[in-house]
């Protein structure tokens, strides 16, 4: 039997090499076709500023039912204002660079206006796996390195181009998706959004008359009489809404020392994790590639049934187990569980927004 199992890992091992280079290639042919669809991206933002297609994102997010429903009545006057929305790898980058140039239109160090460093989630020291240990030895720093490009290189961003607008003073808002080197969301990066005065689609205004000192007793219930005590004041206060920005500031991971014996904020913390990364997918693989479709409304009526799976130049098996596509295949092998496993972005939609809202106002919005 030992004999046999030792053949067994090595088939096992050989396959497993084989895979892998399976995969470099699979990554390889990817890139170089994102390299293609990059100008067409790029005429297809440049005929659009032009302006003589009215709302063409805005639009377009309407028609997709998953996205839809993040957009409210105040979002929507937001984003009649956006320009452009382009998914940037940073493999691709990396790529660039090292061939003298850079990835067109690239919001990361463009000196724009946004914060690269503001609203972090997972992603930065919180834990730990995107960012170097400071206090590693020497031994060690090459393979941090070497660890810190791999997981770099499997992430990418999603940028908003907006035109000047009343609302903020951004020019660019991102998202940024942290991947491991085996295609695991390991954290996100969000970004700081300059609301201008009053204009905060993600906040509204609660007026409350407070009546603490209104004189309410049997004698102070007399109008006009002098006993009414002192008048009722207003206290105005601001509490967060349900919006789609909040899609650009992920809430902070729960405390290690939070008081919650069985779990349960890491466990909905992870939740939130999977069905934002499933809403950042849908962008990505299917809102980009085929705007044209999503404005003129073409894809909207097959929206939940479609698997046709073209135009999603994206790299195979991002994510690993969050990927949208494997959800789908096991809620139609197993109907009954949808109520207790569902994790697509409508059956998360309830937690993503409740998790952002009760982050945004410890978030760095100016």
């Amino acid at each position: 039997m030992e004999d046999s199992l030792t053949r067994l890992r090595a088939i096992q091992d050989e396959h497993d090499a084989v895979y892998r280079e399976f995969e470099a290639e699979q990554r390889a042919l990817e890139a170089r076709f994102r390299a293609r669809f990059r100008p067409l991206f790029a005429s297809r933002g440049a005929e659009i500023a032009k302006g003589h297609v009215d709302r063409f994102w805005l639009s377009a997010l309407n028609h997709h039912d998953a996205l839809s429903e993040k957009v409210t009545e105040k979002d929507a006057e937001v984003l009649a204002y956006l320009m452009d929305v382009r998914d940037v790898y940073a493999e691709d980058k990396a790529a660039d660079v090292a061939a003298g140039g850079d990835v067109a239109g690239s919001v990361e160090g463009s000196g724009d206006g946004t914060d690269g460093n503001a609203a972090t989630g997972a992603a930065s020291g919180d834990r730990g796996e995107t960012t170097p240990n400071g206090g590693a030895n020497n031994d060690n720093e090459g393979e941090q390195e070497d660890e810190d490009a791999r997981v770099a290189l499997n992430s990418f961003t999603l940028e908003f181009h907006f035109a000047p607008n009343p609302f903020f003073t951004n020019s660019v808002l991102y998202k940024k998706y942290i991947i491991d080197e085996e295609d695991e969301l390991v954290g996100m990066e969000g970004c700081t959004i300059n609301w201008k005065p009053g204009k905060n689609v993600m906040l509204k205004e609660v007026r409350r008359k407070n009546r603490s000192g209104s004189g309410r007793g049997r004698g102070g219930r007399g109008r006009g009489d002098g006993g009414g005590g002192a008048p009722p004041r207003t206290v105005v206060r601001t509490e967060p809404v349900d919006s789609f920005f909040n899609f650009f500031v992920p809430p902070p991971p729960p405390e290690e020392d939070a008081h919650d014996d069985d779990g349960g904020a890491m466990e909905e913390y992870e939740e939130y994790l999977e069905a934002d990364f499933e809403l950042g997918d849908l962008i990505r693989s299917e809102l980009i590639p085929r705007a044209l479709h999503w404005y003129t409304g073409e894809d909207a009526a097959d929206d939940e049934e479609d698997e046709r799976g073209h135009g999603r130049h994206r790299p195979g098996g991002m994510g690993g187990g969050l990927d949208a596509d494997d959800d789908d295949d096991d809620d139609d092998d197993d109907d009954d569980d949808d109520s207790d496993d569902d994790s697509g972005p409508r059956g998360a939609s309830g937690g993503n927004k409740g998790g952002n809202a009760a982050a945004q106002e410890e978030c760095k919005q100016q």
